[in-house]
Protein backbone atom coordinates (compact mmCIF):
# COMPACT_ATOMS: atom_id res chain seq x y z
CA UNK A 1 0.00 0.00 0.00
CA UNK A 2 1.32 3.40 -1.16
CA UNK A 3 0.84 5.65 1.84
CA UNK A 4 0.53 8.83 -0.38
CA UNK A 5 -1.60 7.09 -3.14
CA UNK A 6 -3.87 4.77 -1.23
CA UNK A 7 -5.11 6.89 1.64
CA UNK A 8 -7.85 9.56 1.45
CA UNK A 9 -9.57 11.07 4.01
CA UNK A 10 -13.36 11.21 4.52
CA UNK A 11 -13.58 14.87 3.93
CA UNK A 12 -11.38 14.02 0.83
CA UNK A 13 -14.53 11.90 -0.36
CA UNK A 14 -17.21 14.45 0.30
CA UNK A 15 -15.51 17.61 -0.74
CA UNK A 16 -14.66 15.93 -4.36
CA UNK A 17 -15.96 12.28 -5.01
CA UNK A 18 -15.28 12.20 -8.80
CA UNK A 19 -11.62 12.65 -8.04
CA UNK A 20 -11.35 10.13 -5.34
CA UNK A 21 -12.90 7.63 -7.79
CA UNK A 22 -10.91 8.75 -10.83
CA UNK A 23 -7.80 8.58 -8.54
CA UNK A 24 -9.09 4.82 -7.70
CA UNK A 25 -9.97 3.30 -11.11
CA UNK A 26 -6.71 4.78 -12.46
CA UNK A 27 -4.42 3.15 -9.86
CA UNK A 28 -6.35 -0.19 -9.72
CA UNK A 29 -5.26 -0.77 -5.60
CA UNK A 30 -7.92 -0.39 -3.14
CA UNK A 31 -8.33 2.93 -1.46
CA UNK A 32 -8.18 3.35 2.41
CA UNK A 33 -10.52 5.85 3.45
CA UNK A 34 -9.88 7.68 7.18
CA UNK A 35 -11.63 9.12 9.58
CA UNK A 36 -9.82 11.30 12.32
CA UNK A 37 -7.18 10.07 11.43
CA UNK A 38 -7.72 6.00 11.47
CA UNK A 39 -8.76 3.50 9.26
CA UNK A 40 -12.48 2.87 8.63
CA UNK A 41 -12.78 1.65 4.90
CA UNK A 42 -11.55 -0.09 2.18
CA UNK A 43 -12.88 0.96 -1.58
CA UNK A 44 -12.39 -1.06 -4.22
CA UNK A 45 -12.83 -0.26 -7.84
CA UNK A 46 -15.13 -2.93 -9.69
CA UNK A 47 -12.85 -4.16 -11.49
CA UNK A 48 -10.86 -5.47 -8.54
CA UNK A 49 -14.33 -7.12 -7.43
CA UNK A 50 -13.40 -10.73 -9.23
CA UNK A 51 -9.77 -10.63 -7.89
CA UNK A 52 -10.59 -12.15 -4.69
CA UNK A 53 -7.57 -12.67 -3.48
CA UNK A 54 -5.97 -8.97 -4.15
CA UNK A 55 -9.13 -7.99 -2.05
CA UNK A 56 -8.81 -9.84 0.93
CA UNK A 57 -4.55 -9.29 0.85
CA UNK A 58 -6.10 -5.29 1.14
CA UNK A 59 -7.95 -6.40 3.75
CA UNK A 60 -5.67 -7.77 5.63
CA UNK A 61 -2.91 -5.31 5.18
CA UNK A 62 -5.47 -3.17 6.62
CA UNK A 63 -5.57 -4.96 9.70
CA UNK A 64 -2.71 -4.99 10.19
CA UNK A 65 -2.25 -8.94 10.14
CA UNK A 66 -0.36 -9.70 6.72
CA UNK A 67 3.09 -8.97 5.85
CA UNK A 68 3.57 -6.39 2.73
Amino acid sequence: MDVVEDICTIDDLRRDPRSVLHKLRASRRPMLITVDGRPEALLLSKDLLPSKQLALQAACELAGACAT
